[in-house]
This record gives C-alpha cells, structure tokens and sequence, in this order.
C-alpha cells in the first residue's frame, strides 16, 4: 500500500528483441553491429544513466532485464548472435546486483521463450524449433498452441 510521503521504489524495465533468422556464417558486421545494440548496450546504456540519476537517488529500486530462453539454451536455428547477446544480459544481471545492492538496488532476470510477435512468426512456423526446444506450457501444451 502506498502511503502519502513515502518514497517510491524506481522500475526500470529493459524489454528489447531484434533477431535475424540466418546462419552466423552469414551476419554481415553490421547485422552484427545491429543485435548487439538492440540486445545487450541498449540495456546496458539505460542502466548507465539510470543509475546516477534515478535509481540510487531514490535509495531503491529494481532493474529487470527481459532476456530469453536461447540465452541459456541452444535453439539451434540460426541465432548464435542473439543468443549471445541475452546471455550478456544474463551475465550483466548477476554483475550489477553485486555491484550495486550497496545502493539498495535489485537486479532479476526474466528469460522467457518465444512470444507471438510479428517478428517470432517464423519461429512457430519453424517445425524444427518445435524439435530442438521440444517446451510445453505450464498446462502441458504444445509451445506454439
């Protein structure tokens, strides 16, 4: 419950995707260049500036970083790059909450699988997505039911 005159807690939330279905051998450096800046110093810049500014001004606060599930599995279908890039993410989370929880700030992680987007529809037309992950729901479904 929130009482009048008491401090807020500060949000920052870091939910960014780019993906490009393709094979590594065939990133271009700026392709590469791309999903780095989107996937990882997007957020990496936000919690930059953030910090100083907001965050350890308020004396708490929480960053939650939206990662994914190729971070920390091989989806194996031509996303080497973006894997990658999650996974700093991942890395990046366990870092600053060491580093800054003498601010009274938290860092967490949410690493969620595919989510029906514009930009994952050739993902659940991929069968072999299906194989390689082989997810079910917390209801025992198909993932892309």
């Amino acid at each position: 419950m929130f009482h009048p005159g008491a401090q807020r807690e500060k949000l920052v939330i870091n939910n960014v995707g780019v993906y490009l279905w393709k094979p590594t051998v065939e990133f271009t450096a700026e392709e590469f260049s791309t999903l780095t800046s989107a996937n990882f110093e997007s957020a990496s810049h936000l919690c930059q500036f953030s910090h100083p500014l907001d965050l350890k001004a308020r004396g708490a606060g929480s960053v939650v970083f939206i990662s994914s599930m190729a971070a920390v599995i091989s989806i194996n279908i031509g996303g080497s790059f973006y894997s990658a890039a999650k996974g700093a993410l991942n890395q990046l989370t366990k870092t600053l909450a060491c580093e800054w929880a003498k601010d009274n700030l938290r860092t967490n992680c949410v690493a969620p699988a595919f989510i029906r987007t514009p930009l994952t529809k050739a993902a659940f037309e991929e069968e072999k997505m299906s194989e390689i992950c082989n997810l079910k729901n917390s209801f025992g479904t198909d993932w892309r039911a």
